[in-house]
């Protein structure tokens, strides 16, 4: 569905919605969705993430944890045990 072309003003075209992600990309969690599955607060997602135990993307101002990386930290968690 595209917009009327008026004088001073953009036309809006619609994105492609995509419902199945591609393949080959692993999710991205955030932390609060990480802190619910590791049973911690938020707080100890960052400190795990600042001192290097669980690595972390920055996309933007937001940090996102990959769920090959959570589920790296938690079988070297496992092995220490």
């Amino acid at each position: 569905m595209r917009a009327a072309s008026r004088a001073g003003h953009q036309e809006i075209i619609p994105m492609p919605q995509v419902n199945h992600p591609h393949p080959d990309h692993d999710p991205l969690l955030a932390v609060p969705a990480v802190a619910r599955r590791l049973a911690v607060c938020d707080k100890t997602v960052r400190r795990l993430i600042a001192c290097g135990d669980l690595s972390a993307h920055r996309i933007g101002r937001q940090l996102r944890i990959s769920e090959k990386e959570l589920k790296r930290f938690l079988d070297a968690r496992q092995k220490r045990q």
